[in-house]
């Protein structure tokens, strides 16, 4: 099928004449999508909450003031479970019932800030990656700034720190 260009432009052309003589149709097409751009861009939001958090870590004050800052943010939500007894942080995102697990080494996280050796760990449930993103930003802040407020001299440069995603069924 051969279609010539001055048959589409005057096709075009008819068709823009049809739309400006309907003045309802000029409606439809220029303001509800104006009014639908409105809405949802007062509707729509990609910040993420209500993100289930559990510590893994022994006891320790800055474990504690992680915690602290993370449920006081308003993104996170508690799990009552006892991070300190906890054998595999993995198992609780496979189990969906935590989505974020920060994990310190056996010595606390004082020690994964100080030493290189040992990090500590961010396992995160990824199946929405974008949501994982930004749990992980959020987890990461959080971390940064109460490590900084214990410690003035405190180098971000120098943090044991790795992030995991994990894709739980």
């Amino acid at each position: 099928m051969n279609i010539r260009p001055r048959v589409i432009a005057g096709f075009i052309i008819k068709e823009f004449i049809q739309i400006l003589r309907d003045r309802k149709m000029i409606g439809a097409i220029f303001f509800i999508p104006v009014i639908q751009l409105v809405m949802f861009g007062f509707a729509l939001t990609s910040e993420v909450k209500n993100i289930t958090l559990v510590m893994v870590s022994p006891p320790s004050k800055m474990a504690r003031d992680i915690e602290a800052r993370a449920l006081a943010s308003g993104w996170f939500s508690r799990v009552d479970i006892n991070g300190a007894q906890i054998a595999d942080p993995a198992e609780l995102l496979t189990s969906q019932k935590a989505e974020a697990a920060l994990v310190a080494p056996k010595e606390g996280f004082e020690y994964a800030f100080e030493h290189l050796d040992k990090p500590a760990q961010l396992l995160i449930n990824a199946i929405n990656a974008q949501r994982a993103q930004q749990v992980d930003g959020y987890i990461k802040q959080i971390v940064l700034q109460t490590a900084r407020a214990q410690s003035p001299q405190f180098d971000a440069g120098r943090v044991g720190w790795r992030s995991r995603s994990k894709m739980a069924p």
